[in-house]
């Protein structure tokens, strides 16, 4: 559901602050509601966002995005890859925070 909604929402968009709304409310997404109730706060196609979740146009990327994770050795949520290295963030958005800090700190050198 998320790789969905965000990518209906992709546009880049001032209202979304570098993305700090979406991240304040992604601790509470868990069902579709949620989704088209955050899409709504932000002043989007609230409608569009519920079509999307449904309807299957997003499903090719969200496929992809998917298999190139598993490619990588992901193997949940949140994680992310920080100068070509998987980062394993845990299990909270705090605990991705820190990790993909420490690995850039380290990068950086």
């Amino acid at each position: 559901m998320a790789a969905v909604a965000l990518l209906e929402i992709d546009a880049p968009d001032p209202r979304l602050d570098g993305g700090a709304v979406v991240l304040d409310w992604w601790v509470d997404l868990c069902c579709p509601g949620d989704y088209v109730e955050l899409a709504e706060h932000l002043g989007l196609d609230s409608d569009e966002v519920a079509l999307a979740l449904f309807d299957g146009r997003h499903a090719a990327a969200v496929k992809a995005d998917h298999d190139e994770g598993r490619s990588l050795g992901v193997t949940g949520t949140p994680s992310f890859v920080v100068n070509g290295l998987l980062v394993d963030a845990g299990d909270t958005l705090v605990g991705a925070k820190d990790a993909v800090l420490t690995r850039v700190r380290r990068a950086l050198g």
